[in-house]
């Protein structure tokens, strides 16, 4: 059995209020499952965009992802794969994989917050997963240090982290459903088959160009 470590809140009566920690994932295998799905998928959509571009650029896919990742950020990133791709292609095609970026792009910032943020599950609450962003993680991390170091009295800093824990849990908003993580994967998914299909078209091009 793997130690359960993170954070966990309760109230005065013991009754939980949240649990933070890889924990919380793992005792949703449902949930592990999809987010594990979704890791794999997004890799896998990755691969493909950059083995489009080595067909493009004719180099090998490492080398392509290279040439990205000279622009620093996913943003810059995107916009440079727009100008690679239109001193390749044109018409029709192109339009297709401009509309294949925005779709992959609409994605990545849920993708972010899937795959970078840390997990809580509220006391009550089965049928989703909150996410911790790594800031509020050690905003409130920092708060309990500082009140189990203070010079208060035993039961006044008990009260205050349950009064800490309450207000952390209220701030915590964002969350996912099971439902939520299939349909994202069913979207990355169907990005994914576009740009192989796209690579594909390319390949059978350059070949019959040689």
């Amino acid at each position: 059995m793997r130690e359960k470590y993170g954070l966990k809140f309760s109230n005065g009566d013991g009754s939980l209020l949240m649990e933070i920690g890889p924990h919380v994932v793992r005792e949703m295998p449902k949930f592990s499952e999809k987010i594990g799905e979704i890791a794999i998928a997004w890799a896998q959509a990755e691969v493909h965009l950059n083995c489009l571009f080595a067909v493009l650029l004719d180099v090998t896919p490492e080398a392509a992802a290279s040439e990205l990742k000279r622009y620093k950020t996913a943003a810059k990133a995107m916009e440079g794969a727009r100008i690679i791709a239109a001193e390749h292609l044109a018409g029709e095609e192109l339009q297709n994989f401009n509309g294949i970026l925005d779709r992959m792009n609409s994605l990545r910032s849920r993708r972010n917050r899937i795959q970078h943020d840390i997990w809580a599950r509220k006391g009550g609450v089965d049928d989703r997963l909150y996410a911790v962003h790594a800031n509020q993680y050690l905003h409130v991390v920092a708060r309990m240090l500082e009140l189990t170091e203070s010079q208060l009295a035993e039961s006044e800093k008990a009260d205050r982290i349950i009064s800490l824990g309450n207000e952390f849990t209220g701030e915590i908003s964002a969350s996912v459903t099971l439902n939520d993580l299939t349909v994202f994967e069913c979207e990355l998914a169907e990005v994914s088959k576009d740009l192989m299909s796209a690579m594909f078209v390319r390949l059978l091009v350059r070949k019959e160009n040689r």
